[in-house]
């Protein structure tokens, strides 16, 4: 993939992890490691972990998360935010997601993570950056 092509998806993607920072909804970091761009020749996507839906849009009710994934939270969350949650907590927190869902913004989570970032607006304006560039490229490739 063209490099400035390149350095304009890291661009959308710094912004996602800061946007992730600053809306303190860092526990193991986890998030941040695994957001990443992939140059796949023809194309560049941005590739983040599969929660990254719950974070943005929250989880319906009627399915028992993951119990080991709350205890991992509750175990990162103490350590890196000095949380005081006990382990035995986690599964209470599963039984209430299950019966009640997460709703997203809440409290805890104003939304927005990627939806901040990628909106219909920022697209417009990523789809006229990226002409720019093409066009510029093609320009160069004809007058040599």
């Amino acid at each position: 993939m063209d490099k400035e092509i390149l350095q304009v998806v890291e661009q959308i993607k710094k912004e996602i992890f800061e946007s992730y920072v600053s809306k303190g909804l860092v526990a193991s970091g986890e998030f941040g490691r695994d957001l990443k761009v992939n140059d796949l020749g023809d194309r560049v996507t941005i590739t983040a972990p599969h929660y990254v839906i719950q974070m943005e849009q929250g989880r319906k009710a009627g399915s028992f998360p993951p119990v080991s994934a709350i205890k991992k939270w509750i175990q990162d969350k103490n350590r890196t935010v000095g949380a005081n949650i006990p382990e035995e907590a986690a599964f209470a927190i599963a039984y209430v997601m299950k019966r009640d869902g997460i709703k997203v913004p809440n409290k805890y989570n104003g939304g927005g993570v990627v939806s901040d970032i990628i909106n219909p607006e920022r697209v417009k304006r990523l789809t006229l950056d990226i002409n720019k560039i093409i066009k510029a490229k093609i320009l160069t490739i004809l007058t040599q």
